[in-house]
């Protein structure tokens, strides 16, 4: 063979070995058979055993641990490898479970105790041979278990204290708690706040006010509160006890993962007991009013909240006139359950009654508070 032959040979050879065989080096990464076959289970319902629950992010990822609790449109995931996480229920894509659950469906008297799979648009329920459908839309909450009454509550106190000395000392006490029951048809609340101020040794501020809400839910929107009850009292403002009773209908404007406005209105009736009066004026007074109310709560970020109360009342001008009680709340979460509050308190009364020398209280009282709150549920 001659040299140049050779050369064509052995070129068609090597030309063949480079292009005609495939390219391992090049190809994609090979995955473990370990690897691929767990993937593969995961999306199967041999994967869903009574040992974890299993949730699928809409990123598509998957993670198995143990559902704690879904509220307020969010889900407490224990997971096996990252501990104790929070998601937006948004943020999910499916949840399996053969552990029993307690769910509370919008629309339904009794809460239903069986496992579940959320999908994108349903969760089906199952018990013994039983199994319930209902739209995803309609879960308000969720307990790992069986339903306890304590799962319904939710609770939050809270205390706080300013101590100044020098040239003009002052020791300032202020409480407050809030607590609510939550069922699927229904609310119930009780707020209460107080403060107590000495400076030099003299009393400069002494209210109370304690708040107490009853709904019953038409729909995920509108709710009837047959009771809606105050009662007030400040001895600076020559108020020794005031109580309203009314009620009325209300609307969730925004029901939102982050965000919640609830609006009210509604007749009621006011019994004003004042602690001291001009000769002529009577010590107590009745009056129907009229209620008007907003609640607005939001999360600024994870960490920080938003909270605004404002409710006004009109009644006759014996009694105050036009009033409103405003509490506006920035609350940071420093632990889970410990939260630091800064509050802003203002009060108005149109027309104050004045004591029995005379003297009219103002129309605005302003306080600043600064407390502590431990929360459960």
């Amino acid at each position: 063979m001659s040299i140049h032959r050779a050369t064509l040979v052995l070129f068609l050879v090597s030309n063949w070995a480079l292009f005609g065989l495939p390219k391992q080096a090049n190809s994609a990464p090979v995955i473990p058979d370990a690897v691929a076959n767990d993937v593969l289970q995961q999306r199967t319902d041999n994967a869903f055993n009574d040992e974890w629950d299993w949730l699928q992010l809409t990123s598509g990822e998957w993670l198995k641990g143990k559902i704690k609790v879904v509220y307020n449109g969010e889900m407490e995931f224990n997971s096996a490898k990252l501990g104790l996480r929070k998601f937006k229920l948004d943020d999910i894509e499916q949840v399996h479970t053969l552990r029993p659950q307690a769910v509370r469906i919008f629309g339904v008297d009794k809460p239903q105790v069986g496992t579940i799979t959320l999908s994108e648009r349903t969760i089906e329920i199952k018990n013994d041979s039983l199994s319930y459908n209902f739209d995803r839309e309609r879960l308000i909450a969720l307990v790992s278990g069986q339903l306890k009454e304590l799962n319904f509550w939710s609770a939050r106190f809270g205390l706080g204290t300013n101590i100044r000395s020098g040239n003009s000392p002052q020791t300032e006490y202020n409480g407050n708690f809030s607590t609510k029951r939550r069922t699927a048809l229904s609310r119930f609340t009780v707020d209460y706040l107080g403060l107590y101020t000495y400076s030099d040794d003299k009393e400069t501020a002494n209210n109370h006010r304690l708040r107490s809400n009853f709904d019953i839910f038409a729909n995920q929107r509108l709710f009837y509160r047959p009771l809606f009850l105050d009662i007030f009292s400040d001895r600076f403002q020559n108020i020794d006890a005031r109580g309203t009773l009314g009620a009325g209908l209300g609307l969730q404007a925004i029901d939102r993962d982050n965000k919640q406005w609830d609006l009210f209105i509604g007749p009621g009736i006011q019994f004003t007991q004042f602690n001291e009066v001009e000769e002529a004026s009577e010590k107590r007074e009745q009056s129907a009013v009229l209620i008007a109310s907003t609640h607005y709560n939001m999360n600024v970020t994870s960490a920080m909240g938003f909270i605004l109360d404002y409710q006004i009342l009109w009644a006759n001008e014996a009694s105050g006139g036009y009033t409103h009680h405003v509490i506006s709340t920035l609350s940071y979460d420093l632990t889970r359950s410990i939260d630091f509050n800064t509050s802003i308190v203002w009060d108005y009364i149109e027309s104050p009654t004045p004591d029995d020398l005379g003297t009219t209280p103002k129309n605005d009282d302003y306080r600043f508070i600064f407390s502590i709150s431990y929360s459960f549920n």
